[in-house]
This record gives structure tokens, sequence and C-alpha cells, in this order.
């Protein structure tokens, strides 16, 4: 175990000096949940079925069992039952086997998007007992009372029993086009599992607990590939040692390490009201607003801190912010290429916007406005007034921050 001790710098009485930022080993981290788009192009994709996929005995259909979860889960798709498409016509040849043909003349006539197949390449889980014998020689020498001395060789046995277990999931996945046939996307992922357990001790999963977790594992490589999806970043907190909004910096750093971001925004405000100047406060202000995904505040803030004290980890934070903008704008941007998204855009025709002192909901609050095309750009109003969003996008934090298990649907405004 390492341990860190950082020691009191002294007291100078220069502002700059006040606090100490960012500095390695010692510095507070926290986590946050990032919202980012697909990694392939998946414009104008909605309505989605999964087939069962090839491989040996039921791994195919464990398979599509674990990407149906995962898709579920994320919500950006509508998910057709491949049972439903059976409804059309059989899916699957007499061997049982998935009938991809068939399949896209059935997902055509349901008004399907896209179909999901491919193929378990591997899913297995070998284990590998090993025995080994140690013969250890020794000696030893006595005298007795009447001072002869006598001298004797002796030998033992010891054995290692040791139980290696190794296991391998690759699925090759493919995301077909109903309307064209054209494949939109194609990959294959893999994940390994290697323990030993030596004379009984050791943790050891089951083997079938392992092939789920790396099937799970693929079945969330899948789900990045194809959909908006939110990832853990992790984050450095600036410090204070001294001086006004202390306490409060230190007891906001401590709520954002336990994932309460809104509680540690709280402490940071009234460090920042305690000390003005406060170019840390500012900028774990912007960690606070990239949180709740409120990119022009986080903006905002951190240019604040830089002015305060022109850091090179600030330099470096703007930089990683900016580029996790331009991604978040991204993801909503393929959010809003859904056509109920359009359809309801469009349905929307654009109402006035509200007052900047109007009162939302809480779900609709600190939520950034997406570009519906071309670069990315900053919203002329207020970062506080939300602006017209699609009925899809990313769930607002509220509480302390954990991975979400899925997108909320925002309801219409």
């Amino acid at each position: 175990m390492t341990f860190c001790r950082c020691t009191r710098l002294p007291e100078l009485g220069l502002l700059l000096l006040a606090t100490l930022l960012l500095a390695s080993g010692c510095a507070p981290k926290a986590r946050m949940m990032v919202w980012r788009p697909a990694e392939l192009d998946i414009a104008g994709l909605e309505r989605l079925a999964i087939l069962d996929f090839e491989g040996d005995q039921q791994s195919g259909k464990i398979a599509r069992s674990a990407l149906q979860s995962q898709l579920f889960e994320n919500k950006y798709y509508n998910l057709i039952d491949q049972a439903e498409l059976a409804r059309v016509r059989p899916v699957t040849t007499p061997e049982g086997n998935p009938d991809l043909t068939a399949a896209m003349e059935a997902a055509r006539t349901m008004g399907v998007d896209a179909i999901l197949c491919g193929q378990v390449v591997s899913y297995n889980v070998l284990d590998d007992l090993q025995t080994d014998h140690h013969i250890e020689l020794g000696g030893s020498t006595s005298k007795s009372s009447k001072g002869d001395t006598s001298s004797g060789v002796g030998f033992g046995l010891d054995s290692t029993q040791t139980l290696t277990r190794e296991a391998s999931v690759s699925v090759a996945a493919k995301l077909i086009d109903v309307r064209t046939g054209e494949i939109r996307a194609a990959r294959q992922f893999s994940h390994t599992f290697h323990g030993k357990r030596v004379n009984g001790q050791g943790d050891l999963p089951p083997r079938e607990a392992i092939l789920t977790k790396l099937l799970n594992e693929c079945s969330q490589d899948v789900v990045r590939m194809i959909a908006p999806h939110y990832l853990p970043q992790e984050v450095v907190l600036a410090r204070q040692y001294y001086g006004k909004g202390m306490n409060e910096l230190r007891a906001g750093n401590k709520s954002a390490m336990k994932g309460n971001w809104t509680e540690a925004e709280k402490h940071w405000q009234t460090a920042l009201r305690e000390n003005p100047q406060s170019h840390a406060a500012q900028f774990n202000l912007a960690l606070a607003a990239e949180a709740r995904l409120d990119y022009p505040a986080a903006m905002q803030h951190l240019d604040n801190a830089i002015k305060g004290y022109a850091a090179s980890d600030y330099q470096a934070a703007k930089k990683r912010m900016t580029a996790g903008q331009q991604k978040f704008q991204l993801a909503f941007a393929q959010a809003q290429s859904r056509p109920t998204a359009q359809a309801a855009l469009a349905a929307r025709n654009q109402p006035p916007p509200m007052a900047p002192n109007a009162q939302f909901p809480p779900q609709q609050q600190f939520v950034q406005q997406p570009p519906q095309y071309g670069p990315p750009q900053q919203p002329a109003a207020p970062h506080n007034v939300p602006p017209q969003m699609p009925a899809y996008g990313p769930p607002p934090p509220t509480g302390p921050q954990v991975m979400p298990a899925s997108h909320s649907q925002l309801p219409p405004q």
C-alpha cells in the first residue's frame, strides 16, 4: 500500500500561493459520467431487431439475450423482438440457425430500420490442474552424553496443486440497414480471463459466471459502437490550504469524491462567495457543471479560473473539456437524427423562447443545447435557460452520481 504525505507551504501571504492546485499524488480525485456518441454512423436508425447469433450450442441465443438486455437498458433504440418477426414469416432455418434473408423481408414488412446479427466466434472456458511434487533433503547431527557424535539424513515430500482457469469470449456483430441492405457497422470484440487457485487458496469465479461476465463486456462494446452511451471519467479537484473559503472548498471536495456533485457544487458556491478571488472554487465549479453536462457554464467557470491563475493544469482541463463538449454535441445530434425526434421537432415548430427567469421542472434543468447541424456552437441564451430539446437525451444527474442504467426519456415540452 502506498501512502501519500502532503507538506504545508509556509504562509507567504500571496493569493497565488494560497491554493495548491492539482499536485500529483496527493490531489483528490472524483468520478463523473460523461455522455459519448456512438462510435459509428447510426443516423436515421431507431427501430432495431436483434437476431439469434450463430454459435455452438446455445451461445448464439445467449449472445442475443445479453445484447437485448444491454440495448434495452440503453434505451436509444425501439427494440423489436425476434418473435414478432417470426409472426410475419419464419426467421430461422429448420436446423434452428438464423435465416437473415427471411428476417430482412419480415423486418421490411414491419417497418424495422435495422437488424443486429453476427456470430459468437469463441465461448470457451478451460481448466488445467497441475500437481507438482518437491523432495526436500535434510540432515541432523547429535551428541550423546558420552561425547559420541552421530548424524543422519532425511527427506520429505511436498506437493503443490494449481488449478488454472482460462476463458475467452469473442463476438462478431454487424448492423444492417433494412431499407438499403447496407452494413452500417461491423466489428469483432473479444475479452479474456485468466485466474488460478493454489492448494485451494485464491478467488476463482465459477465457469458460467466468467463466461457471462465476458459476454456482457462484449455486449457493452457493441452498444458503444451503435448507440450514444455513458462512460466514467476521473477528474482531479483543486485544493486550498488556508484562507477564506477553505473549509467550504474542502467540504465540496469530500462530497465530489463520494459522487455527490450536487452537494459539492453548493459548498463550492459558498466558498466562492466567501472568497470571490478563489480560482480553485471556480475550477471545481467548472467540474460540477461538466458533471451535470452543462458545458457552457463549465467553460465560463473554467475561463474565470484561468483569468485568476493560468495554471497548466487548468489549460489541460479546458482542452479535455472542449473535446468532451464536442462529443456530447455529436451524441445529441445522433439523438436528433432518430425519426421520432425529427417528427417531434417539426411538430413543435420552434415555440418562442421562455423568459430568462422562467421556472423549469427539475428534469429539464442544466441541459445544454445541441446543434442540429454544423460545428459545435454556444447557445445565445443564458446557460440556465434550457433550450428546445429532442425527445431523447441524457438524463440529468440527481443526487449522488453513479453509472446510470439507461438514458431517461424526457417528456415533450
